[in-house]
């Protein structure tokens, strides 16, 4: 997260992270490899998507305006059901951009703006495309096109964007 976010980490989580690496003190004993609760694991995983929802990242594993990968009860936050390696690879999953664009938070390839207008929310993908063209959405971004309109071959092969007028009816 220090490479990818703007701001780094935080110091929330290098403190955390820098905690793991120093030695137990005078006469307690580490289990590194005690068992973890669900519970716990949220409350671990907590601190890392506070950082995300910081800088703005709306991408996997997170639904559409989620700040959590989990559901928003908190009768399970006390779970003591232990975790399993699927969970946690799954609530570490995350991947921020390089540096995380504020005109696309979603870290899709596609401007937020952009998706707003055409789509009325953010939930495109670069490589979609939802009128079928053969066009993928990021290809009409760059050329300007309406991604909900079909493009078609011209005579040369050329797509050329299909407008529809209206007319006032």
């Amino acid at each position: 997260m220090n490479a990818k976010l703007t701001g780094g980490a935080g110091p929330t989580l290098n403190s955390l992270v820098a905690s793991w690496s120093q030695p137990a003190p005078t006469g307690i004993s580490r289990n590194d490899y005690a068992a973890i609760s669900q519970g716990q694991l949220k409350a671990l995983a907590k601190k890392f998507y506070d950082r995300l929802a910081e800088v703005g990242y709306q991408g996997p594993p997170l639904a559409s305006g989620q700040i959590y990968p989990w559901s928003s009860a908190v009768s399970d936050d006390n779970n003591y059901a232990p975790a399993n390696i699927g969970q946690v690879k799954f609530l570490f999953s995350f991947a921020p951009a390089a540096t995380l664009d504020p005109g696309d938070m979603d870290a899709d390839g596609l401007p937020d703006e952009w998706e707003q207008q055409y789509f009325g929310g953010t939930a495109q993908t670069a490589s979609g495309d939802p009128d079928e063209d053969g066009v993928s959405n990021l290809i009409e971004f760059r050329l300007g096109r309406d991604p909900t309109k079909p493009a078609v071959p011209d005579s040369g092969g050329t797509m050329v964007q299909l407008r529809l007028f209206d007319f006032g009816q």
